[in-house]
């Protein structure tokens, strides 16, 4: 598996980044907002990589947009916490 599923691992795998998830879900479903799951935040990672590499970007940038895809739906929570 590699550089990918090891980072990869450790990011989905973490306690505190699935808090902020659990939390996250919770928060964008009070507002109204449809699925931002794990499984959702997989895809734009997955997507986000896959692009890079069609562009000709190099593997450590790809896995650089598959993190911050994957994280992404955090960011969210956190500016969102502020209103809620």
């Amino acid at each position: 598996y590699g550089l990918k599923h090891f980072i990869g691992s450790i990011i989905t795998h973490h306690p505190e980044i699935q808090e902020y998830y659990r939390r996250g879900s919770e928060n964008l479903d009070a507002l109204g907002f449809t699925d931002h799951s794990v499984a959702h935040t997989q895809l734009v990672a997955e997507k986000a990589a896959d692009i890079l590499h069609t562009f000709g970007y190099s593997s450590e940038e790809a896995q650089r947009a598959r993190i911050a895809g994957f994280m992404h739906d955090i960011a969210l929570n956190v500016n969102r916490q502020k209103v809620l």
